[in-house]
């Protein structure tokens, strides 16, 4: 599904606007949106419709209030991302860190014993 808004220019506005606050080139900012350069600069023309997936992944990345992108509503940036409230997955965080610290340690240690090849 792509969204159009009423009128395309100020979205393309609004996305060169964004870009340029952050200071990132087309192609830097093209590339944190998965996108090539040059559909980066269609969108920034005007000459293409900017899919949804684009907007919503403008609002992670960038954290740009897709409704301002589209239509120009206060405000223009999202505030922070919500702590993460699931206990269960706090935990697997928790224990993927401390697995991957534990395998640093390892890989520290087994450069240092004789004989012992990595591979």
């Amino acid at each position: 599904m792509r969204l159009r808004p009423p009128s395309l220019e100020p979205l393309n506005e609004r996305i060169r606007e964004v870009r340029e606050e952050q200071g990132f080139t087309q192609g830097q900012f093209a590339e944190k949106l998965g996108l090539t350069q040059g559909t980066m600069t269609r969108y920034e023309r005007g000459t293409a419709d900017v899919p949804k997936y684009v907007i919503v992944a403008m609002e992670h990345v960038f954290r740009v209030n897709g409704r301002w992108l589209l239509y120009g509503e206060s405000p223009k940036y999202l505030g922070m991302p919500k702590p993460i409230q699931h206990p269960e997955l706090l935990a697997a965080i928790k224990q993927k860190g401390l697995i991957y610290a534990f395998l640093e340690k390892l890989l520290k240690v087994s450069t240092k014993v004789p004989g012992l090849k990595r591979g």
